[in-house]
């Protein structure tokens, strides 16, 4: 692990914006690490572990925003008709993305095979 055996208080501020641009993910998953990682050294500091939180001077990554999916009409007269895979890529709530949720709505009847 980058930080392993590390105390806590000795993570400087460069090292932590390097780890996290080091990570081959998105903007977005990089912001979300960058606020995990402020509440852990928000943590540090109120239990007295460090004395800063070096999460606080990390810039915020960019984040690509893309426009939501609009349905053909072909899949408008037959909702459950979808293609998966392009209709849960942008899903927020991709629970009924399982596989395991689709098996489900295929044995109710409410999905075309």
């Amino acid at each position: 692990m980058y930080f392993a055996g590390r105390p806590i208080h000795e993570i400087t501020t460069p090292e932590l914006d390097r780890w996290i641009r080091s990570l081959n993910v998105s903007g977005t998953t990089r912001n979300s690490y960058k606020r995990v990682l402020g509440v852990l050294f928000g943590f540090a500091v109120r239990m007295e572990y460090s004395l800063k939180n070096p999460a606080r001077g990390i810039e915020k990554a960019s984040e690509q925003i893309t426009k939501p999916g609009i349905l053909t009409l072909p899949e408008a007269d037959s909702p459950l008709a979808y293609d998966w895979g392009r209709l849960c890529a942008g899903a927020r709530d991709r629970s009924f993305c399982r596989p395991k949720a689709r098996g489900r709505a295929l044995a109710l009847g409410l999905e075309k095979h």
